[in-house]
């Protein structure tokens, strides 16, 4: 394949054609594949969503002379193969990276299967286009199709101003660059992709940065935002044990009645301890399982699975083996019994799924099977404190699915700093469009610990929290401190819960963006207004930025910093 030319046809889109050119919407598919081919390519009209010729032309000064014919022959016999640029809204590289099963792939392989699958799946294709977060902003779209929802962004999305991802905001573009300020929105977002994204313009009013994201975060405002309140007032730091829930303000959160309920948050990890005193109350049940009659009773192919699932020895005792799923269960949801630990939504309910049994090796399909089980039973939240080679493709196909179930998906960065991984491991590298990756700030002061993987230039909802000695449930009723971005990670799958708790008809986009522009850096970006109609705009607020740019260099005290477990 990779030495042959795609075929001219694979490249036109009948619907997009008749769409843009309104002389011919009565004609069927083969009158109008006829008609491009006879006259619509020479006159250099649209033809597909994928390629655009004027910006082939315009990227590569050696095809300047071509005309159009000759320009698509080109594309299709080398552009691809050679790399080249030939469209504002796909980016072949981009398309590699957050996909790793296609990283073997020649880049018109990969263009094809973006053309016949990647489309209609959804996939990550562009670090400023996100499907997912344009039907979610645009509820009149949400009957549309992943590849309809494509062509309605470029035949009218853009022209009419509609919010398509959650990194840039052409209204924000236009008035941040006063050169700018009598473009229409389809000639600001031209301007950003052949020139402002390379001159580093701003894109957004939300602040970012390659170490830290978009910085620690901010539960008071986070929740408050999503009721379409000001930040929650501070309230007076709750014990020594709390300093972390006190550091991200979750007693202004519990002050103000949220504290998780009704909220079902997945722990993937090594087990949970679902015995220990401080959790016991706090376990999610299967409800629709009759226990102990060895049946089937709810059809999901685990019998008796009344408070998850082991998919390591595939039965129904998700016991912890190691103690770190344990600890990150604590950190969400331990119990508020006035001493010890208290997790950031305390009265939340943890789901043990047990998916890993050593810290060096999680199975790719046991990880994705455990991912769906959680989504299919009604996980709200999904904690992945873990690491997983990227080359299993079952695990971001896994996570585009709960994410369309609904479940919030929150994953460690990452504690591989120190042998070179300075962006987020995988699973967390998916969060560019599926989910938030989290880095670890120490306890008391406001920056990376030297072994958290940072955010990195490529965009994504990366956010941080405390991660060195944090305080939390061990098995057999014990307490106690532990260092790694896998406990910085239940803390905001907690915030998520707090939020859910405070507005259950929020989307996992929407959960996202309230915790990523609601940080003590972007100083509540944005509030929902009117939370149950998803057409309703987030408002831009003032935004200031405490740049978290250096590190704060002591003593390593993390176990996990080379496993899988992160």
């Amino acid at each position: 394949m990779s030495n042959q030319a795609i075929a001219l046809e694979n490249l036109f889109d009948a619907d997009f054609y008749r769409a843009n050119n309104t002389d011919l919407r009565n004609f069927n598919n083969q009158q109008a594949l006829q008609h491009w081919r006879d006259y619509g390519l020479a006159e250099g009209r649209v033809f597909s969503p994928f390629v655009d010729l004027n910006f082939y032309r315009s990227r590569n000064a050696d095809l300047a002379n071509l005309n159009n014919r000759q320009l698509l022959d080109h594309l299709a016999t080398w552009g691809l193969n050679e790399g080249r640029d030939f469209s504002r809204f796909i980016d072949l590289n981009f398309y590699r990276d957050s996909n790793p099963d296609l990283a073997n792939q020649t880049n018109r392989q990969r263009f094809n299967h973006l053309l016949n699958f990647g489309a209609d799946e959804a996939r990550a294709f562009s670090p400023f286009i996100d499907i997912n977060f344009y039907r979610a902003y645009n509820a009149d779209l949400a009957s549309l199709n992943n590849r309809q929802l494509f062509n309605h962004l470029i035949d009218w999305g853009l022209n009419e101003g509609r919010n398509f991802s959650p990194f840039i905001d052409l209204n924000f573009y236009r008035n941040s660059n006063r050169d700018l300020a009598s473009f229409n929105n389809r000639q600001l977002w031209e301007h950003f992709t052949s020139y402002g994204r390379f001159e580093l313009r701003s894109l957004d009013a939300i602040p970012y940065n390659a170490i830290s994201g978009y910085g620690l975060v901010n539960a008071a405002a986070a929740v408050a935002a999503a009721i379409g309140q000001s930040p929650f007032p501070d309230v007076p730091d709750t014990g020594l044990f709390n300093v972390d829930n006190n550091r991200i303000k979750a007693p202004e959160v519990w002050n103000r009645g949220y504290t998780g309920q009704g909220v079902v948050v997945a722990v993937l990890d090594s087990g949970v301890d679902y015995r220990h005193s401080d959790l016991d109350s706090n376990i999610w049940t299967n409800t629709r399982e009759i226990p102990g009659n060895g049946l089937d009773d709810d059809g999901n192919g685990k019998v008796d699975d009344i408070r998850g699932w082991d998919f390591v020895n595939n039965d129904n005792d998700p016991m912890d083996s190691l103690g770190h799923g344990t600890h990150v269960a604590g950190i969400i949801a331990a119990e508020n019994s006035g001493f010890d630990a208290t997790g950031v939504a305390y009265n939340a309910k943890i789901m043990p799924v047990r998916v890993a049994s050593t810290y060096y090796y999680i199975n790719g399909a046991t990880l994705a099977a455990g991912i769906r089980y959680a989504a299919d039973n009604g996980a709200d939240i999904i904690n992945l404190s873990l690491r997983v080679d990227p080359t299993y493709n079952e695990v971001s196909q896994a996570i585009r699915y709960a994410v369309g179930k609904g479940a919030v998906v929150v994953s460690a960065a990452g504690n591989r700093l120190s042998i070179g991984d300075i962006v987020p491991d995988y699973p967390a590298r998916y969060a560019t469009h599926f989910g938030i990756a989290v880095g670890a700030v120490d306890s008391f002061v406001n920056t990376l610990t030297n072994f958290s993987n940072r955010a990195g230039t490529t965009r994504l909802d990366y956010v941080t929290a405390p991660g060195r000695s944090v305080y939390s449930t061990l098995p057999g009723n014990r307490h106690g401190y532990d260092s790694g971005t896998s406990f910085a990670a239940p803390q905001v799958s907690g915030i998520a819960a707090l939020i859910l708790s405070a507005n259950p008809n929020l989307s996992p986009v929407q959960v996202e963006r309230l915790i990523t522009a609601n940080t003590n850096s972007t100083r509540s970006g944005f509030s929902l207004a009117n939370s149950t109609n998803q057409t309703q705009g987030l408002a831009a607020l003032s935004a200031s930025f405490d740049s978290v740019t250096g590190d704060f260099i002591e003593p390593e005290s993390n176990d996990f910093g080379s496993s899988n477990t992160a």
